[in-house]
C-alpha cells in the first residue's frame, strides 16, 4: 500500500480511496477466517444432526449472544462491513474521477 501512495498516478482523493478498499480486503479476509470454522462443520451451535435447508424454513437455528456465537457474528459483521466498504468505493472512486475529469476541462 506504500507503493500506491508514493507513486502517485491518481489524485490524492483516488489514493486514498484505493487505499481504503485494499486495506478492507484484509477485513474480509479475517472475517472470512472467522467464519470457515462454522461453515465447514468444525463449531457448532446447535445439534449437528439437523440440517437446515435456504431461508423460507420455519424452523431455524437460534444463536444466543455468547462467547460460542460471537466470532460467527464478529465474522458477519465484518464482512458486511468490507461489502458495504467496496460498494461504496467503488461508487465513490467512479463520482471523483468523473468530477475531476468534468473540472479539469
Amino acid at each position: 500500500m506504500n507503493v500506491i501512495h508514493k507513486i502517485r498516478k491518481l489524485h490524492d482523493n483516488a489514493t486514498w480511496i484505493v487505499l481504503s478498499i485494499l486495506a478492507a480486503w484484509f477485513e474480509g479476509l479475517i472475517g472470512m477466517l472467522m467464519i470457515c470454522p462454522y461453515k465447514f462443520g468444525f463449531c457448532t451451535l446447535g445439534d449437528p444432526s439437523k440440517i437446515f435447508y435456504g431461508f423460507e424454513s420455519d424452523e431455524y437455528l437460534p444463536i444466543n449472544l455468547s462467547w460460542e456465537s460471537a466470532p460467527l457474528l464478529l465474522g458477519s459483521i465484518l464482512i458486511w462491513h468490507y461489502l458495504g466498504l467496496l460498494n461504496g468505493g467503488i461508487i465513490c472512486f467512479v463520482i471523483e474521477r468523473s468530477l475531476a475529469t468534468l473540472l479539469s476541462r
